[in-house]
């Protein structure tokens, strides 16, 4: 089957979200396209933000876990995602980039704009830099709602009805909103303009986060040396093997349903799968991804099988390097990969074997700049956040058997004596003056921000 003509423009994205190559159409239109549909992966990353999350709260009820939890969580969220975002800053002001598009809107930037974008507007939903940090958005403010959802029914008799009237109090009006019997502002956030897109984006995500609290709670209940779920995983295998395959056959195929607006922009037969699974949209595109999420994590929980493959190493070490890999993704995607993609299309190449090989080249180096980012950037960043909060606390925790007291000192003292505190204020102070330097040369910045051109090397052609 050759590719449809319109997916030989370069001028169209490598992320399948429209006039896609051939191998993209068909994961799209089947459910192997589980394998790259990123709202079935950002659902499941929310349902196990509120499982983690409070697990420590359920396991020891220790009121450290809760309060320790919301004073570290913006910072441990926020200075991977600056850092991270700095690259983005230094490949668009460093003329790196050899299309007027690539990181178009990061070009006509100050330091000081990336600086205040990196510490608070990616958190109110700027996405300048990668679109992906929406995301990090509602993780932020949903992490607040986990930890209060997880402090306040566990005190009361009855709290499953608490987590249940909370779910049908988030859910009813998105139902009666969906089906046009109230217009309380539920629409989709797919089709938001961007100054309404946070709020959108709040109301149709945060409940996802309550079910994995729902969860973590159940997890932690243990009667008599045995949990709820136990009923579940101790069933015949000749239950499990049906059960589990209904459950993995759920999420691969309502993880794959697209977003609605998204989906009647393409082709009509391009459209047939969405509609088929979703009954014409009757059934959301975020339910369909919940209805994903939910059965791929009671899977998870369940099955013996699913534990030993998420507790072999390889699983483990993706989940170790998974924040800078997200965070990353997007730089290589947008840069180094859809430039060469598009330079190998002039050259003449195929468009479909261009974008696989460009798939095949650097799938292997975003691991490793994300396993490098991890030790460089991530480690140390959770670490001195760590250090932060124990040395601001009024009541230190106690110290680990055969450990010294923890010394608590000043803010000044704490700040002046810590390394990574002294690597990120030169790191930054050195990216102000090399890409000031740079700027300042030759027209560079007038250039730059009015265009978004760069230098580009003989044979390759602007697109």
């Amino acid at each position: 089957m050759d590719a449809h003509p319109k997916d030989q423009d370069p001028d169209h994205p490598l992320d399948g979200s429209w006039n896609t190559p051939t191998w993209v159409w068909w994961a799209r239109n089947s459910p192997l396209g589980i394998i790259m549909s990123g709202y079935g992966a950002v659902s499941v990353f929310f349902v196990l933000s509120g499982f983690v999350l409070p697990l420590s709260w359920f396991k020891s009820r220790s009121y450290s876990s809760i309060y320790g939890g919301l004073f570290r969580r913006y910072l441990r969220l926020m200075l991977p995602m600056l850092l991270c975002l700095s690259f983005y800053y230094i490949a668009a002001k460093m003329d790196f980039t050899t299309r007027k598009g690539t990181f178009g809107k990061v070009k006509p930037k100050t330091f000081l704009e990336f600086l205040e974008d990196g510490t608070i507007g990616v958190w109110f939903m700027n996405t300048d830099y990668a679109g992906l940090t929406w995301t990090l958005s509602v993780e932020l403010f949903a992490s607040y709602f986990i930890y209060v959802i997880a402090l306040v029914p566990i005190h009361y008799n009855g709290r499953f009805w608490v987590y249940g009237l909370t779910l049908f109090f988030a859910y009813l009006p998105r139902f009666t909103d969906a089906y046009n019997f109230t217009q309380y502002g539920f629409d989709s956030m797919y089709a938001a303009r961007p100054s309404y897109l946070y709020d959108k984006a709040i109301r149709m995500h945060l409940p996802t986060f309550a079910w994995g609290v729902i969860f973590a709670d159940i997890e932690c209940i243990n009667i008599n040396g045995r949990r709820p779920l136990d009923v579940i995983r101790k069933l015949s295998i000749w239950v499990k093997i049906p059960l589990n395959l209904f459950l993995f056959t759920l999420f691969i195929t309502f993880g794959t349903v697209d977003i609605e607006p998204l989906n009647n922009i393409r082709d009509p037969e391009n459209q047939k799968y969405s509609l088929i699974i979703s009954f014409g949209y009757i059934i959301g595109m975020p339910i369909c991804m919940l209805i994903a999420a939910l059965s791929i994590f009671f899977l998870c929980l369940t099955s013996r099988v699913a534990y030993i493959i998420l507790d072999s190493r390889p699983f483990q070490f993706m989940g170790e390097i998974s924040y800078c890999l997200y965070l990353m993704h997007t730089l290589i995607i947008e840069w180094p990969m859809k430039e060469l993609q598009y330079y190998w299309v002039q050259q003449g190449i195929d468009y479909d074997y261009a974008a696989y090989y460009t798939f095949l080249i650097f799938c292997p180096v975003l691991i490793i700049i994300a396993w490098l980012c991890t030790l460089a950037i991530d480690t140390p960043a959770k670490n001195l956040v760590m250090d932060i909060d124990i040395n601001c606390r009024e009541q230190p925790p106690k110290p680990r058997k055969g450990k010294a007291p923890i010394k608590q000192v000043g803010c000044g003292e704490f700040f002046i004596t810590r390394w990574q505190v002294w690597t990120i204020a030169i790191y930054l102070l050195t990216i102000f003056i090399i890409t000031e330097t740079y700027q300042s040369l030759d027209g560079n910045r007038e250039r730059i921000t009015a265009d978004g051109g760069g230098h580009r090397p003989p044979g390759m052609q602007a697109t």
